[in-house]
């Protein structure tokens, strides 16, 4: 259609108002990419759209891209096609909130853009990590209750953004960490986190839907999920994961089945994070009073809700 409208206006001899802005103003470019139409936002960037322009928020498109629910290739696109001086510009440019485009992948789960921008030359020595009213400010706007296997998406997401940073050099801290703990608990990642009931392996269409679907080339999810513990947290990347939720899985396949494999799931990826960003506090709980190692031993008993507690009683 977009295509169609510049054909007809090209017959009039009419120069279109490629970047007309509304009372937000937002220009064609803004809306196309803050309502997904990916094919329109395309024609519009090689039509010559300003993508320098910022709306009443401060958002350049770069901002929007990165707040929605866009994977990597459209980020390369936009590169493509942009000015490598006006990407330099926009790579570290601050809306209205001071937040970075950087800033906005990480707080809305994009791990794929994240690791575009900092291959690109997204400043990390300024980078401040999106605060926990950011993180569900976010989280609320893009409704990923409205996705299939959000506590999924969300656990993976997120892990996968922190290991990205952390590879590039940004020291996560407590407080840090804090957040997106606390952001699991608000979303119920980690609710009823046990272990599958035995009456699932035994249920026949649920063997039969997981042994055919694969977390990743040569292991099913079956298998997955009926490793130990241990083995489990070593077998898949948070990016994996993350790969993983997005997948036709999540789409195509009884969610019954889907439902009880989600609680595990998030219980093996999450868990290495919790035990790791909860050490401190639990010796500093107990006084040093304890080595390392049984330390360690009590982490291993608990969960990751105990965790959380235990991180919240020693911030108060």
């Amino acid at each position: 259609m977009a295509e169609l409208f510049f054909a007809v206006d090209n017959k009039k001899h009419q120069p279109v108002q490629i970047d007309a802005r509304d009372k937000s103003g937002n220009t064609p470019l803004h809306l196309a990419l803050d309502y997904c139409l990916k094919l329109t936002a395309c024609i519009l960037l090689r039509r010559g759209a300003d993508v320098n322009l910022v709306n009443a928020e401060g958002l350049t498109p770069l901002h929007i891209i990165c707040r929605k629910d866009y994977d990597a290739e459209l980020v390369k696109i936009y590169f493509e096609i942009t000015d490598d001086i006006l990407l330099k510009q926009q790579l570290n440019a601050v809306d209205k909130k001071g937040r970075t485009p950087l800033q906005l992948a990480v707080a809305n789960l994009l791990p794929d853009v994240v690791e575009f921008l900092l291959d690109h030359g997204a400043d990390l020595s300024e980078f401040v990590f999106p605060s926990e009213s950011d993180l569900n400010e976010e989280f609320e706007l893009q409704d990923y209750n409205m996705i299939s296997d959000s506590k999924l998406r969300l656990a993976s997401g997120m892990l996968a953004c922190v290991e990205l940073l952390e590879k590039r050099g940004y020291k996560l801290d407590r407080s840090d960490a804090l957040a997106i703990m606390n952001l699991f608990a608000q979303q119920n990642v980690f609710e009823n986190q046990t272990d599958l009931d035995q009456s699932w392996y035994d249920d026949e269409s649920f063997a039969r839907e997981t042994k055919e679907i694969e977390v990743r080339p040569d292991l099913s999810l079956y298998d997955f999920v009926r490793s130990p513990p241990e083995e489990a947290t070593k077998l898949l990347t948070y990016m994996e994961y993350f790969r993983f939720s997005r997948s036709k899985y999540s789409r195509y396949h009884r969610q019954a089945s889907r439902e009880a494999c989600t609680a595990p799931l998030c219980q093996i990826l999450s868990r290495g994070f919790f035990q790791r960003w909860s050490m401190d506090p639990v010796m500093e709980l107990i006084r040093y009073q304890l080595p390392i190692l049984c330390c360690y031993m009590i982490i291993q008993q608990l969960s990751n809700k105990d965790l959380l507690n235990i991180c919240l009683a020693l911030r108060a």
